[in-house]
């Protein structure tokens, strides 16, 4: 780690000067790739936590214009401190929190990787489905609250999960359900992600449909009790509840409702504006099915990688200049090489390798193009370890100060014969 740091630093410093001459130098490291792309994870953190803080203080507001209204805060401005709904909005957030961590601490324990997709894609997926239920069962709780303001509060939250409940539990069964069969995709990014996200996914259901519901009913205890919310010790008497709010001729629909009743929904059901709904959206429909076998498959890499990334200008000239892909890793398991027939069944620089090895089988597969998509040559490590220990090359094997094989009997041969074995 240590000298491959040096050596980036070095040529970071080369580029420097290459640039004073007029010249452009782009490379890559062995640790580059790695760091790059914990950089841009590093980065990306910030923003996920700035949008849980906007839907945070988002749905703390929202959630509280349900029942609190401009015409009763300027009737009453103690309205405010009571039927205000932000400690609910912060429970919602942390239910969103608590179901991306209980999934990513359960697959782990399994052994299933966490991806930089899935630290990416899913605290944005769980909290977009997590935040909808909550408006759902909240609204529908102060309809419920309107329609029966003499029933208990648990006879209303009943009603209105027993309203909510059934779709509630249907999407999330058929979410985390498609979710699942995702997992058995044979791509293991794609396998690791689908696993992390039903399993997300159905703890955020069942969190909403218990814990949030639970603290739903304190909250409604709370407002008709006209306790401050956020500081639930302090008493406002001044305040008007929920339940008491068309006594005072309250407004029962927001601007929204009254936007969707009156303007959006009349116009959208108007039959020309179907009918050109329905064209509009059939001609999306065709042209993408056009366009589908124009959609280029693969993941390129540059998109991973932070803005001004010096890795980026690197792998534009890889893919300008040479036409090969990303680095093909072998790795061979059960196999002894300290033992010569084993040497000679991975190399193929020396005179005696097997004609099969596979350094030989990749290098001829590298020049099939029309049936493979291995380009360039094959790199092993056991051909460079013992041309390495050859004493006439400049950089050779030195221990101690004296060159390795410069005195062995038998000396270092093409052939492997007195190469090192055990």
């Amino acid at each position: 780690m240590d000298w491959e740091e040096m050596m980036k630093n070095l040529l970071k410093d080369a580029q420097h000067e290459a640039r004073n001459r007029g010249l452009r130098l782009s490379f890559s490291t062995e640790i580059s790739l790695e760091q790059e792309l914990n950089k841009s994870t590093n980065t990306d953190a910030k923003i996920v936590v700035f949008s849980y803080i906007i839907m945070f203080l988002y749905a703390s507001l929202a959630l509280g214009s349900t029942t609190l209204t401009v015409k009763s805060i300027m009737h009453n401005p103690a309205n405010a401190l009571v039927q205000s709904k932000f400690t609910l909005g912060v429970i919602g957030i942390v239910i969103v929190l608590m179901s991306v961590s209980a999934s990513v601490g359960l697959f782990s324990a399994c052994g299933i990787k966490v991806t930089l997709i899935i630290a990416e894609v899913i605290p944005f997926l769980v909290l977009a489905v997590g935040v909808d239920n909550i408006f759902l069962i909240v609204h529908e709780f102060e309809r419920v609250n309107l329609s029966h303001p003499n029933d208990s509060v648990e006879s209303r939250i009943s009603k209105a999960l027993g309203r909510m409940g059934p779709s509630i539990l249907l999407s999330a069964s058929t979410e985390t359900a498609a979710f699942a069969l995702g997992a058995a995709v044979g791509m293991p990014a794609v396998k690791n992600f689908a696993a992390y996200a039903a399993g997300a996914v159905f703890v955020n259901a069942l969190l909403q449909v218990t814990m949030f519901v639970s603290v739903l009913t304190l909250n409604q205890r709370r407002m008709e009790s006209r306790r401050a919310d956020c500081f639930p010790f302090v008493k406002v008497g001044r305040a008007v509840t929920g339940t008491q709010a068309s006594q005072y001729g309250y407004e029962e629909e927001g601007g929204l409702q009254r936007f969707i009743r009156k303007v959006y929904a009349p116009a959208l059901l108007n039959r020309k504006v179907k009918v050109g709904i329905v064209i509009v959206f059939l001609g999306i429909f065709t042209a993408g099915l056009a366009l589908l076998p124009a959609v280029a498959l693969g993941l390129d890499q540059r998109i991973a990688f932070p803005r001004g990334s010096y890795l980026i200008p690197y792998f534009n000239d890889l893919d300008r200049y040479f036409n090969t892909g990303p680095p093909v890793y072998f790795v061979v398991r059960d196999l002894d090489v300290s033992e010569r027939k084993h040497q000679q069944e991975l190399c193929a620089r020396f005179s005696t390798c097997h004609p099969y090895s596979l350094s030989n089988v990749l290098e001829q597969e590298s020049k099939r193009s029309d049936v493979s998509y291995i380009t360039g040559s094959t790199a092993s490590w056991i051909d460079d370890f013992f041309t390495w220990l050859n004493p006439t090359n400049e950089e050779c094997c030195v221990e101690h100060g004296k060159t390795c094989f410069a005195d062995r009997d038998p000396q270092w041969s093409i052939t492997l014969n007195g190469m090192p074995e055990d």
